[in-house]
């Protein structure tokens, strides 16, 4: 918690700089996930809003899309 209001009172000093490290930070965390356990979304703006939760629910459907569109064979995780 104390991290989050340290990344948004940060945000308000200096909002372009801010999200810059924001967005720098959360790339250096994917690209350092193994393969398979990336996210094929993430969000990086130092709120939390419910995206992550919103980005989940709507892997279920587009995976059923792809199966009635034959695409089984794409990767479940970039």
């Amino acid at each position: 918690m104390a991290r989050q209001h340290r990344r948004i009172s940060h945000a308000h000093q200096n909002p372009g700089r801010a999200l810059l490290k924001i967005v720098a930070d959360e790339i250096v965390r994917v690209v350092g996930l193994p393969a398979g356990q990336r996210p094929r979304r993430t969000v990086a703006d130092g709120f939390d809003y419910g995206a992550e939760i919103t980005n989940g629910a709507a892997e279920e459907p587009r995976l059923r899309l792809a199966r009635r569109m034959d695409l089984t064979g794409l990767p479940q995780h970039a």
